[in-house]
């Protein structure tokens, strides 16, 4: 969704890619989960920026068996104008596993 006028416009973009899938020998089950944000606004040498990236992984394996969660998030986000501007960076890593043989 965008709208455009002289230079200005305002741009809003979504991704989200999502994959599941079970596999055999050994067998596990895979969840991807991809989520991209972009939100600028544009005028004159100015602009605000923010990105949002997800990225979430879930899985189960045998032999041996455990179950891994996986999940990165990036954000920046970003004023510009003369020569300063603002920058925030965030990234999250998070991996839970748990191993257990029943």
């Amino acid at each position: 969704m965008y709208t455009s006028g002289e230079p200005d416009y305002v741009s809003f973009y979504s991704v989200e890619v999502n994959v599941m899938y079970t596999s055999g020998e050994p067998d596990y089950v895979s969840f991807y989960s991809v989520e991209v944000n972009v939100m600028y606004t544009s005028g004159e040498p100015d602009y605000v920026s923010f990105y949002s990236v997800e990225v979430n992984v879930m899985y189960t394996s045998g032999e041996p068996d455990y179950v891994s969660f996986y999940s990165v998030e990036v954000n920046l986000m970003y004023t510009s104008g003369e020569p300063d501007y603002v920058s925030f960076y965030s990234v999250e890593v998070n991996e839970i596993k748990a191993i257990s043989n029943f």
